[in-house]
């Protein structure tokens, strides 16, 4: 295979990585393998604006600066995905947080009762 061919292979390994790193469980709150995808986006998008696949002449080096939109288009996406989990994450949490608030208020309203008389 030639330069442009592997080029190729590896754009199609960083974007199947884009695709099942939000499938992953818990994938927000591994900030280390996000945050390393997303370096490799933006690392992938400057390679393609700068150097791109070889051999593409004419129309066709515009596949390049589409290519590098794309990884861009999944910074932005992963971001998006990245900020809506941390609000429902958030809210899951508060929403406990509420919940157990409601028993040890009732548990406290509990004990203040007097003692029953026999």
């Amino acid at each position: 295979m030639d330069l442009g061919t592997w080029i190729l292979v590896g754009v199609v390994a960083v974007l199947a990585v884009n695709r099942f790193l939000v499938h992953l469980p818990g994938w927000h709150q591994r900030r280390g393998l996000f945050w390393s995808v997303q370096v490799v986006n933006l690392a992938a998008a400057c390679f393609m604006i700068v150097l791109g696949v070889p051999g593409l002449a004419g129309l066709a080096h515009y596949v390049n600066w589409v290519i590098a939109l794309l990884f861009v288009f999944h910074i932005v996406q992963n971001n998006s995905r990245l900020v809506q989990a941390r609000k429902e994450a958030h809210a899951e949490a508060s929403a406990q947080d509420q919940a157990a608030r409601a028993r040890v208020q009732a548990a406290l309203q509990r004990t203040d009762e007097p003692p029953p008389q026999p």
